[in-house]
């Protein structure tokens, strides 16, 4: 066996190994301060944990959910050295993260989680997060995720290297934001394009098409939609628009075109 085929066989085998100790173990609190409650899967009973001093912090197990109260905040690892940093105000449930594939790893259904994501062979682990508005695919190391349930809106911030985010439901479409970028995800729409950390997210781009039909009446006074002979002409070097509805000379008809230039009919109909 060569050295490069002996890397290769290391590196999936710390791809098989690692998410069955992360699932045996579970999602390991490595500090915590404020108020903390967790809702475990087993059962409905509300655990208050204690963030006084040093204690024995309790694992997470899938299914269970976390909230993080006014000023407090938590920090989570796991077992391939990933963290990641919950900031106050937050909810989260812990998903099953050991997937063959892309593994989902939290929904975050309020506030904000910083992610520290490992690499394992230069490549980042496949983690997903979800949340009510938004799937993240992990593309790179370093990123936030923040919900705000009062506006149904998810923003994504990329810091070092790559994510990727689309909608639920609407898999056809996908935003890739890179180090420096950021996108929101409003409830049923698409990730608006992305723009820099300190760029406003712009508004979502949207082309509003009314269908006017002149019908039979007499007084009617929409005019019919031109044809597409007459709206697909190539314009001169100038740019110059040659639209029937627009330029009354035209008499609903496409003008000729003579070296780049376009020749209008004179009004007597001799031309010019």
């Amino acid at each position: 066996m060569t050295r490069k085929q002996s890397r290769l066989l290391l590196i999936a085998l710390c791809v098989l190994i690692v998410p069955t100790v992360v699932s045996a173990q579970g999602i390991r609190v490595t500090s915590a301060f404020g108020p903390v409650e967790i809702v475990p899967a087993s059962g409905p009973v509300l655990t208050r944990v204690d963030t006084s001093g040093a204690p024995a912090w309790p694992l997470l197990q899938i299914g269970d959910e976390v909230r993080v109260g006014p000023s407090g905040q938590m920090t989570l690892e796991l077992a391939d050295g990933s963290y990641m940093v919950v900031s106050e105000n937050t909810t989260f449930v812990v998903e099953p993260y050991w997937g063959s594939s892309e593994r989902n790893l939290l929904r975050v259904l309020l506030g904000r989680i910083r992610f520290h994501v490992q690499r394992l062979g230069g490549s980042p682990n496949p983690y997903r997060i979800h949340t009510p508005t938004a799937l993240i695919a992990v593309r790179g190391t370093d990123f936030d995720v923040r919900v705000d349930a009062r506006t149904a809106t998810t923003e994504v911030w990329t810091y070092d290297g790559r994510v990727t985010v689309e909608s639920p439901g609407r898999d056809d479409r996908e935003a890739v934001l890179d180090e420096g970028f950021k996108t929101l995800v409003r409830a049923g729409q698409y990730p608006l394009r992305p723009v820099a950390h300190d760029t406003a997210f712009g508004a979502s781009r949207s082309l509003q098409v009314v269908r006017t039909d002149v019908g039979d009446a007499p007084t009617a006074t929409a005019r019919a939609i031109p044809s597409l002979e007459s709206l697909g002409i190539d314009n001169d070097r100038r740019n110059r628009i040659a639209d029937p509805l627009a330029n009354p000379r035209l008499n609903g008809a496409a003008p000729p075109i003579e070296r780049g230039k376009l020749s209008y009919p004179s009004p007597s109909g001799s031309g010019r």
